[in-house]
């Protein structure tokens, strides 16, 4: 991990301070950067001054191979013709390699997908029950600012996402995990992502999906209601003997 400095204006009393960035985040040689990337330590710069923190974003790429996942973090991204140059010029140069690619535009999300792929989750599934999530809160009225995924609890069953207010209040909310085994369902069964393609995964991105695969969505889940109906009507009749 090459490092380069930088200098960094303090938000809370103006003076300026030495910052660090990293180009290339090698979890495999470096395991200690996964938890520096969790704590947001890596994009936090302490005032030499006040000893306040001040947070800054750069661009780098995150690399866990035996995760076979790679994120670029690119701050201010608000189009997808960085995603699309990328995918182009992976079809000319053929890096896939069979690895998942994520594009992120902030460390916020860069360390929410890293949390996603450490508990082991699909991190499409996620965002589709991450709009989910999105439009229960809206659906209630509450003025969020961010939402992010948190954790997952196997044992409860749930996922965990946490929610912004506009007063800074950080707040959570669980959903039950069978929400993300039907979104999960979904995605297994389309076909029509490219694994090792460049991907940018938001709420837009997840709307635009399940739209694209409503269809598929229903099916599957006119196919679990006639399971469940075939074994009710079988534990019934065997009640009755």
């Amino acid at each position: 991990m090459e490092e380069n400095a930088t200098i960094i204006r303090c938000m809370h009393c103006g003076a300026n301070g030495p910052a660090a960035r990293y180009p290339v985040l090698n979890v495999d040689t470096q395991p200690e950067l996964k938890a520096r990337v969790l704590s947001n330590e890596l994009f936090l710069m302490k005032c030499p001054k006040c000893e306040k923190l001040t947070p800054y974003a750069y661009d780098c790429t995150y690399v866990d191979a035996k995760a076979n996942l790679v994120i670029v973090l690119r701050p201010g991204l608000k189009n997808s013709q960085f995603v699309e140059r990328l995918n182009q010029l992976q079809q000319v140069f053929g890096s896939g390699g069979g690895r998942l690619h994520r594009v992120v535009s902030s460390p916020n999300e860069l360390r929410e997908l890293v949390l996603i792929h450490s508990a082991g989750l699909d991190d499409r599934a996620v965002f589709m029950c991450k709009m989910l999530m999105a439009g229960s809160l809206q659906q209630a009225r509450v003025p969020i600012t961010a939402l992010y995924f948190a954790s997952a609890d196997l044992e409860r069953q749930v996922l965990s996402f946490e929610f912004h207010l506009p007063n800074g209040q950080r707040m959570a909310k669980a959903m039950e995990l069978k929400a993300y085994e039907n979104c999960l369902e979904v995605v297994n069964q389309d076909h029509s992502l490219v694994r090792d393609a460049y991907l940018k995964l938001d709420l837009s991105w997840a709307l635009q999906y399940m739209n694209q695969t409503a269809g598929l969505a229903r099916e599957l889940a006119a196919k679990r209601a006639a399971e469940n109906n075939a074994k009710n009507e079988s534990a019934s009749s065997e009640q009755q003997e």
